[in-house]
């Protein structure tokens, strides 16, 4: 049923507290959105970061702002444009974050996928917390 309701109805529906309009419009743009961070990340990065933990930041970052009441959907408008431009300030700040020199994928040793496969978890928890963290930094005051 609520998946024919509009984005601006979901988001109102989702700042009254229901949860199944945040999954209807998870739902809704998740799987576009994983196409997208999947481009963007290219194959250096994706062996580090993988496009599922690109999309959960995205919609954690949409739905802490949009409770907030940080965002507003015209009438006859959608949201996919709003979450493009989240997806493409992620995508992009992921990317420096590993190019840097001390981290960057370029100086990555080539062979060491046995090495690469133990550490897979370890290594996707740490870059989702990493993105957290980033994100309660972002959100900071520029006071701090």
């Amino acid at each position: 049923m609520l998946s024919v309701l509009s984005d601006k109805s979901l988001l109102q529906l989702f700042r009254s507290g229901s949860e199944d309009a945040a999954s209807a419009l998870y739902g809704r743009y998740a799987e576009r959105l994983d196409l997208i961070a999947a481009r963007g990340l290219g194959g250096d990065i994706c062996s580090r970061v993988g496009s599922e933990d690109v999309v959960q930041s995205i919609f954690r970052t949409f739905f802490r702002r949009a409770a907030a009441g940080d965002y507003e959907v015209p009438e006859d408008s959608e949201l996919w444009n709003l979450l493009v431009t989240i997806s493409l300030n992620k995508i992009r700040a992921i990317g420096l974050h590993h190019r840097r020199q001390k981290r960057s994928v370029s100086r990555t040793v080539q062979g060491m996928h046995e090495l690469a496969e133990l550490e897979n978890g370890d290594e996707a928890a740490y870059q989702i917390l990493r993105m957290v963290i980033d994100e309660l930094i972002e959100s900071l005051p520029e006071s701090h």
